[in-house]
């Protein structure tokens, strides 16, 4: 049967969540459409990597591992080069979002070249919401996007359009989803779809714990300078392609 969907998730130290969130995936997105799992692990020390291949045996998967960590950046973007279906639905695997919510974005695909959901109420630890808010004032400055949750990894997309964009992403390693939405909105059309939110399956967040808030907040004023740079050398460049 053929496959139209891959479902991306960057992994990493995830030994005890793992299984559950595969599971509760597979229930839900395999009653709409035949897809395969694409797993992108990054350099775990734990016992995930094992379990892994282990899993391998039940579902269907596609798996990228790594000795070293990559970062989440580098893990997305490895994992969205070895697309080759029509769409790619990304989330990640630490349980937080609910398979159910799928086939909100399932439905508007065709009309859209990118879904991606809005977290009404997000289930994150506070310092996270902080910053979030505060990058977000100043991410709507710069970029003139109108997406209320351009952070949400809970996102649908296109292959073609993929294609496009993941050549020119990496710029900032923890804000992924920031420059996609902010790259994608200058050529794409972008839908978002209200979806839900809950705590995190097993522990705390691998990234945004308090003692690295102030390094991620000043890399991500930083690449979101580069990035506006970039795309203001793009604009100008296609302007002139045109004339």
């Amino acid at each position: 049967m053929k496959k139209y969907l891959q479902v991306l998730l960057p992994v990493y130290n995830e030994e005890k969540s793992i299984p559950k969130v595969l599971k509760e995936v597979f229930h839900e997105i395999s009653k709409t459409t035949p897809f395969e799992f694409i797993l992108t692990e990054d350099g775990s020390t734990d016992g995930t990597k094992e379990l892994l291949r282990q899993l391998k045996g039940v579902y269907p998967i596609l798996l990228i591992t790594s000795v070293k960590r990559k970062g989440y950046a580098k893990a997305i973007i490895d994992g969205m080069k070895k697309v080759n279906c029509e769409y790619v639905l990304c989330l990640d695997s630490d349980g937080q979002y609910y398979p159910k919510d799928f086939i909100k974005l399932w439905k508007l695909r065709k009309q859209n070249d990118i879904v991606i959901g809005w977290r009404i109420k997000r289930a994150d630890v506070l310092q996270r919401r902080l910053l979030s808010g505060g990058f977000k004032f100043l991410y709507r400055l710069i970029f003139s996007v109108k997406i209320h949750d351009p952070s949400c990894p809970l996102i649908l997309i296109k292959r073609e359009t993929l294609m496009i964009i993941v050549k020119e992403l990496g710029v900032l390693k923890e804000g992924f989803w920031w420059e996609f939405v902010a790259r994608a909105n200058k050529r794409f059309i972008i839908t978002e779809v209200k979806i839900r939110h809950r705590k995190r399956t097993d522990g705390e967040t691998r990234v945004y714990s308090l003692d690295k808030l102030p390094y991620i907040a000043f890399s991500h004023i930083l690449g979101l300078y580069k990035i506006y740079k970039q795309l203001k050398y793009l604009d100008k460049f296609h302007t002139k392609s045109s004339n």
